[in-house]
């Protein structure tokens, strides 16, 4: 049942990246921040940062 939903949900966001040029500029430019932070060793503190945020509002 899981497998279902989670297999829905990765069509639908290959549909979209696939239609959608400003969702796939974002994704691009998102891809070449992360590899710019992976260079200065600042990609695992970027991402601790945004996970914590994404933990708290969960808990709200």
């Amino acid at each position: 049942m899981i497998n279902f939903f989670i297999k829905n949900s990765l069509k639908k966001i290959a549909i979209r990246l696939a239609t959608d040029k400003n969702l796939r500029n974002k994704v691009v430019e998102g891809a070449r921040k992360a590899n710019d932070l992976n260079a200065e060793g600042k990609l695992l503190r970027t991402l601790g940062k945004s996970a914590g945020r994404i933990k708290r509002k969960i808990k709200l």
